[in-house]
């Protein structure tokens, strides 16, 4: 009977944090090893194929992907945190009454029907993130963290970003270039009707 990630790949109860988890290679796939504790978050980066690799293949050109992955160190560290602040109760937690009672409620076991574990863990990151990461010196480096990754990954210019407002255009943005060029030019936008 054949043993590891294809005969079982589910190692965990939904309700409960992960205790195992299954090695990954660094193109993401199962190697087949199981080990203690919860795998670290990371994501699988796709990379696309050179044209001289693809065109070592038959007539029709494929879509190949190459993956590498990368940790994600900011989840990583929020999940430590997180942690560390479900284990605390009552004020030690740091958040309002309301909340309290409510991640009370959840952990209880009682509400029905019974949340999983990401469910708990997304809430709780949440409330962790609005209520009480301000509060630590840590959190509000994490947030601090968290607001420059958001403005480099999202935005062309970077921290420039708190220069868009809404729909006002940025400085590096040009509304529907070619009617700015016809405008300038005198010339008017002819309807198809």
């Amino acid at each position: 009977m054949e043993t590891g990630f294809n005969s079982n790949p589910v190692l965990n109860s939904p309700y409960q944090e992960p205790q195992h988890h299954w090695q990954l290679d660094q193109k993401g796939m199962p190697t087949g090893m199981r080990l203690n504790g919860r795998r670290p978050s990371f994501h699988i980066v796709p990379i696309p194929a050179t044209q001289q690799q693809r065109r070592k293949g038959g007539m029709q050109p494929e879509l190949e992907l190459e993956t590498e992955t990368r940790e994600n160190p900011i989840v990583n560290r929020v999940r430590k945190l997180v942690d560390e602040w479900r284990g605390k109760t009552g004020n030690a937690r740091a958040v309002g009454p309301t909340t309290c009672r409510l991640l009370e409620y959840w952990r209880q076991g009682t509400a029905n029907p019974k949340p999983f574990f990401c469910q708990l863990e997304a809430v709780e990151t949440l409330i962790w993130l609005n209520e009480v990461a301000s509060k630590t010196e840590q959190g509000r480096q994490i947030l601090k963290d968290l607001e420059e990754a958001n403005a480099a990954e999202n935005h062309p210019q970077g921290r420039d970003q708190q220069r868009c407002l809404g729909n006002t255009l940025c400085h590096h943005q040009q509304p529907f270039p070619a009617a700015q060029d016809r405008a300038h030019r005198g010339e008017s936008h002819q309807p198809l009707w």
